[in-house]
């Protein structure tokens, strides 16, 4: 196999494995982002021991974060099977792994200042 096409199937593989890892992540307290959200609120209001402006401020950012989470993970079922079908074949598509990877970082740049 040639290097430039195990570089762009490690670089698939690697965002993969990364999107998996931030999405699918801190599943030891709750089952779901919303419950997920509301406990961290709740033990970050308890912590700091915040006004209830503040409180509410902070309930405005949960909503906000749930709801940019649920845009950037658009397209995910449809993404893995490009990716499945792109390893499947004889030779791999440099270009078209370049042009998902490109994509999938587009998405994550566009929601990352209403994250930060």
């Amino acid at each position: 196999m040639k290097t430039s096409t195990k570089r762009a199937l490690l670089l698939v593989g690697g965002l993969v494995v990364t999107t998996s890892l931030v999405a699918g992540g801190g599943h030891c307290y709750h089952h779901d982002p919303e419950h997920r959200a509301e406990w961290m609120v709740k033990k970050i209001g308890e912590k700091l021991e915040l006004s209830d402006v503040q409180k509410e401020k902070l309930m405005i950012l949960k909503d906000e974060l749930i709801e940019t989470r649920k845009e950037i993970r658009k397209g995910r079922e449809s993404v893995r099977e490009d990716i499945l079908a792109l390893l499947q074949q004889p030779t791999m598509d440099r270009e078209k792994a370049l042009i998902m990877v490109n994509e999938r970082t587009d998405t994550i740049r566009e929601h990352a200042p209403q994250i930060v």
